[in-house]
């Protein structure tokens, strides 16, 4: 799978940090661009957590700033920085803290790109 989108504003069930100890890491290997957009907090986290989910290098992330902020404790959660350094963050926001710029590997701002064509 290359391109995945999760539509789920609903949070997950269950969801203990105990009840999931044994569970493999689940892997996507091939995977280039992950649209978070329209998901619940809960499904974010779990996509930012290397305990829980491995990906490759140079995904690029499309998913809401105030979710990032809230989950990564501000930029300063090391569980959340390994899967985070991965990933080009497709930016829709015009200004973004210097916390947040050293998390992630690359920031795309495509509106000012696009802002910058028409212009």
């Amino acid at each position: 799978m290359k391109e995945l989108t999760l539509i789920n504003k609903k949070p997950q069930k269950n969801k203990s940090k105990n009840n999931n100890q044994d569970l493999l890491i689940i892997q996507y290997p091939h995977l280039t661009t992950l649209n978070l957009l329209e998901a619940h907090d809960d499904y974010v986290e779990l996509f930012l957590l290397d305990t829980k989910l491995y990906l490759p290098n140079n995904v690029r992330l499309c998913a809401r700033y105030e979710s990032l902020r809230l989950l990564t404790d501000n930029f300063e959660r090391d569980e959340t920085r390994i899967n985070s350094a991965k990933m080009h963050y497709a930016c829709y926001d015009n200004v973004l803290p210097k916390p947040f710029k050293d998390y992630f590997l690359n920031i795309e701002m495509p509106l000012l790109r696009l802002f910058q064509t028409i212009v």
